[in-house]
């Protein structure tokens, strides 16, 4: 009796054939699997990358205020470069006139024969110490150069600025002018030895404000010799201009460097990340 055969697409299949299709069924399932964890993995992702774009954020700003932090470093240096410039040319006046190759104005001729040697030693005293202090300012802070010109610096401009007080006196100005050289000299001689005085106690930052204030005073000097130049053509009324002159071209570089140091004293002080 034969026996029936019953005949099976499955049963028919070569070994080979059916593993792979079993193979394939499970490459679909594992390939369903990465798929699923690829698009949760992906949304993780986008749920983590919105804090970093608030960090892009960020970083523009940063470069916004780096370049207004360069800006800012140039114009400084272009200030400084300038004051330099003026300070050297103010003081080797100052120099040719007292050794006799300039010719002293009327008023600092009678000057000088009112005050033999202390006119020409404040002359010369002060017009080394305005060429030495910007290089004093802009060397490193805590160099042998910057001690060693600082030094120079200091001791000269006190002999100066000393010897500037009994000139003041004896001007044939009008007493306002004498009074505004007299209360520039003693403030200029009050803060040169307090810095001198803070530096020997290792009070850096105390020096450092010191010396700013005696720099913008000296630059009152520039200045004055800038603005007579201009009221020179005023005879009618160069005594009185000259008497304001006098107040007002150390003053006004006083007040600009005493605003800005008070700034950055208020600047440093403030907690960090907090508003200006």
């Amino acid at each position: 009796m034969m026996s029936r055969i019953v005949w099976s697409p499955i049963a028919c299949q070569r070994p080979s054939i059916a593993f792979a299709s079993r193979a394939c069924a499970g490459i679909g399932l594992v390939g369903a699997a990465n798929k699923a964890m690829t698009d949760n993995i992906f949304h993780a992702q986008r749920r983590e990358l919105h804090p970093y774009r608030g960090r892009i954020r960020f970083s523009s700003g940063t470069g916004s205020a780096t370049v207004k932090q360069s800006l800012s470093l140039a114009l400084s240096w272009c200030l400084w470069i300038g004051a330099t410039f003026m300070a050297t040319s103010t003081g080797i006046a100052a120099l040719g006139s007292a050794l006799g190759a300039l010719h002293l104005p009327h008023a600092l001729a009678v000057l000088d024969a009112r005050l033999p040697g202390i006119f020409r030693l404040h002359m010369v005293a002060s017009g080394l110490g305005l060429i030495l202090l910007p290089w004093a300012l802009l060397l490193r802070r805590g160099s042998a150069a910057h001690r060693t010109v600082g030094r120079a610096a200091a001791a000269l401009l006190i002999v100066g600025v000393a010897a500037s007080l009994p000139c003041a006196l004896m001007s044939a100005a009008l007493p306002a002018a004498r009074a505004g050289f007299m209360t520039q000299g003693l403030l200029s001689l009050v803060l040169l030895i307090r810095a001198v005085t803070a530096i020997s106690r290792g009070q850096v930052l105390r020096h450092q404000r010191a010396m700013l204030r005696v720099a913008s005073l000296l630059f009152g000097v520039i200045l004055l010799r800038l603005m007579v130049s201009v009221v020179a053509d005023w005879p009618a009324h160069f005594d009185v201009a000259y008497a304001v002159i006098a107040w007002i071209s150390w003053l006004i570089p006083l007040a600009a460097v005493d605003l800005w140091l008070r700034r950055s004293f208020r600047s440093a002080q403030r907690p960090h990340g907090a508003s200006p």
